[in-house]
């Protein structure tokens, strides 16, 4: 019979396995770290070579490069984004301005862009839009046919990318909107809206600038009644014949005819 015995293991063995083992792994370790020193190194070298920028209708790019004040040739880890985002923001017409890096050397511009629902009478064109912010009236890249805001007191004091914290202001904007929502074509036959400090709101037609008594409140409701009077009872050949028509009656519109053989006051149920 064969004896077979088995040498017992040297306790030793074992720990210097493990140790041979973290010796292999060093070069690989000391590799990723000088990869990464070097990763850094490219990254921090890097120079911004193009400013990409997006979203814009009204403010021309060549602005929004221009408050970006970013040169050519900067490095792209030393731009503060923040600092851009509020001086591009600085603009009233700019709502938001998003700033991202895009490797390997360019600043990407993303603005939302503020959109006005009417003009100002302030002894010089300005816009607002939804939320009353006053926007500027010149340097815009397109054209802005919107109904006129007018009437109310102390509105050439409206500062720019501020709310004009007006009770009629936000009337007249209201206004605006319900036409809108209602039909374009009701918001387009509006030309001016005078609030007429705190009175009885005078709308003036688009086509040939005929006065349309609205009153206060009921909105909505005045505005359809206008609609159908305007579209069944005036032709095109008839509106320089009206001289001028009141909503302030429930459901029924008072108009007062410009024709000699008949001046008397007729009105139109709805």
């Amino acid at each position: 019979m064969t004896d077979t015995t088995r040498v017992p293991e040297i306790p030793e063995q074992r720990p210097l396995r493990k140790r041979l083992g973290l010796l292999s792994m060093i070069p690989l370790i000391a590799g990723v770290v000088a990869l990464d020193l070097l990763a850094l190194e490219w990254r921090a070298s890097l120079k911004l070579e193009r400013l990409i920028i997006g979203g814009t209708q009204t403010i021309p790019a060549k602005e929004i490069f221009s408050l970006a004040k970013v040169p050519q040739g900067t490095l792209l880890y030393d731009i503060d984004l923040a600092e851009i985002q509020e001086r591009i923001q600085s603009q009233p017409f700019i709502r938001f301005a998003g700033i991202s890096r895009q490797f390997p050397d360019k600043l990407s511009v993303e603005v939302i862009e503020r959109e006005p629902v009417a003009s100002l009478n302030c002894g010089r064109l300005l816009y607002v839009d939804a939320e009353g912010i006053v926007l500027p009236g010149t340097g815009a890249q397109r054209q802005f046919d919107l109904p006129l805001i007018s009437g109310i007191e102390g509105l050439q004091n409206a500062q720019l990318g501020k709310t004009y914290l007006r009770k009629d202001i936000f009337e007249a904007i209201e206004i605006c909107r319900i036409a809108q929502s209602l039909d374009t074509a009701v918001y387009r036959m509006i030309s001016e809206i005078n609030m007429n400090n705190g009175g009885d709101i005078i709308l003036y037609s688009s086509d040939f600038g005929v006065p349309i008594i609205l009153g206060r409140g009921d909105v909505a409701k005045k505005l359809v009644v206008l609609e159908n009077f305007w579209d069944g009872f005036v032709a095109p050949s008839d509106a320089p014949k009206v001289k001028y028509i009141d909503l302030r009656y429930d459901d029924q519109v008072v108009v007062k005819w410009d024709q000699p053989q008949d001046r008397q006051t007729k009105k139109f149920s709805s």
